[in-house]
């Protein structure tokens, strides 16, 4: 692989990171950034959704009222042939609540200029609520 194919690599990665951000952010968004045979976990603990119909699904489940947007501080990203690691701080922001931080380690597989497999691994210690929202330990839910 080259530098340049690296490149590309990463600036995908940083791109659907960025749109998270957005005020128009979708989940329909990030349809162009996957194989349409794609692997994704948006979380470690989730079973993978296959296609991008599923990953659609899935991270509208992990942002349900649609206001959610995410903030993204890369820490470290790094490449190796086809997988790019992205170690960030996810911030989640909803209006009318405090700001919330999660470590990330995004593993990401590319093949042909698409996402072809991904899973974020949180590093930030978390349960789940029993309104199915996921905090981090030290929240009070």
């Amino acid at each position: 692989m080259t530098e340049t194919e690296e490149a590309r690599n990463i600036a995908l990665i940083k791109r659907l990171c960025a749109i998270w951000e957005t005020p128009d952010y979708t989940a329909e968004a990030m349809i162009p950034f996957f194989a349409e045979d794609c692997a994704v976990r948006f979380m470690h603990t989730l079973p993978f959704a296959y296609g991008t119909a599923a990953v659609v699904e899935q991270a509208r489940s992990l942002m349900p009222l649609g206001t959610e947007r995410m903030k993204v501080r890369y820490l470290s990203t790094w490449i190796a042939g086809p997988v790019v690691v992205a170690h960030r701080i996810d911030t989640l922001v909803i209006p009318g609540q405090p700001d919330s931080d999660w470590e990330m380690m995004g593993v990401f597989l590319v093949e042909d200029g698409k996402i072809k497999e991904w899973t974020d691994y949180m590093l930030t210690d978390f349960i789940q609520g029993a309104d199915g929202v996921v905090h981090a330990r030290n929240s009070d839910i």
